[in-house]
């Protein structure tokens, strides 16, 4: 069950454990990304915690079995929360009870494990929808756009093909985020940590909570 540390130089940090270590209760994961929201321990940072801990204790079939969850896990549980913490526009939504799509284009790195944190959760009364698309020009209706390490050489015609629209870009490549995404995830010394965008997402006239943005490092300029 992966750990939840103090912010270090604004970077959330995961640690990966080893699969022998002892399982964390839910009080504990909540109290500890509460505490990694920074200030008072309020109703509002217990229900960001609550959340969280939630998709990691019974969201991911790697805790129904008891095993450690996959680096992947991580990556799906963090990008279901980041769709809590993003408001779009209206116009992204073809009404108020229309789908909120995350979707991956290029190579499934995550195999079945985002597609099964996100199966049947709502965000704001908006429906989670998993899908894989084939190329960007099938994605500009998406809401979450994990673009695959596969596609690392055609970045820069990516973010073009989805400029003027409203996706939030993520990826988990070098110089993601400086280079026009918007949040990428690293491994840091075992560690799954993200960087966000701030200024990109503001061009697709997306809003990023600033609880979400103080658990983020800054890209590098």
């Amino acid at each position: 069950m992966p750990t939840l540390g103090p912010c270090d130089n604004h970077a959330t940090r995961l640690v990966l454990p080893p699969r022998d270590e002892p399982r964390v209760s839910l009080a504990a994961v909540v109290l500890t990304f509460g505490r990694a929201v920074g200030g008072p321990w309020t109703s509002s940072n217990k229900t960001i915690g609550l959340l969280f801990a939630i998709v990691f204790l019974l969201g991911s079939p790697a805790f129904a079995q008891d095993a450690a969850p996959s680096e992947y896990d991580i990556k799906s549980a963090f990008i279901f929360n980041f769709a809590k913490f993003v408001e779009w526009p209206s116009t992204a939504f073809a009404g108020s009870k229309a789908p909120l799509v995350i979707g991956i284009v290029g190579q499934n790195v995550f195999g079945a494990t985002l597609e099964k944190t996100i199966h049947g959760k709502l965000i704001n009364e908006h429906p989670l929808e998993f899908k894989e698309f084939h190329s960007v020009a099938d994605a500009t209706n998406c809401h979450i756009l994990f673009i695959s390490p596969s596609e690392k050489e055609r970045l820069p015609e990516i973010f073009k093909q989805l400029r003027g629209t409203t996706i939030l870009t993520v990826g988990e490549m070098e110089h993601f985020a400086d280079s026009g995404g918007m949040i990428n995830f690293f491994v840091d010394n075992n560690k799954v940590r993200f960087q966000i965008n701030n200024d990109e997402a503001a061009k697709a006239r997306l809003k990023i909570s600033a609880r979400l943005l103080s658990l983020a490092q800054a890209p590098a300029h």
